[in-house]
């Protein structure tokens, strides 16, 4: 299964944490796994098979709501999702 994740910031914290355990249980059950997020302390701790994108710093509210429209969108979420894999 192609799975993308999506976090704001990825230093320390709850969810940050959870996003970092789920990314890695998913690709070590063979999943294509996609982190979209703004650089932090946890990029080492991610698994190898884990794509990372990094998001420029300024790139905050307004990829998140572009993804939640693309994701919405039937006929958009395909092209947009085997781009990024």
């Amino acid at each position: 299964m192609r799975i993308l994740q999506l976090v704001t910031r990825f230093d320390f914290g709850g969810a940050e944490n959870h996003v970092r355990e789920l990314c890695n249980e998913l690709a070590a059950s063979n999943h294509q796994v996609i982190l979209l997020s703004r650089k932090g302390r946890q990029n080492e701790l991610l698994d190898k098979r884990v794509k990372f994108i990094q998001l420029p710093s300024f790139v905050r509210n307004l990829i998140l709501t572009q993804v939640v429209i693309i994701g919405r969108n039937g006929q958009n979420s395909g092209y947009f999702l085997d781009n990024l894999f």
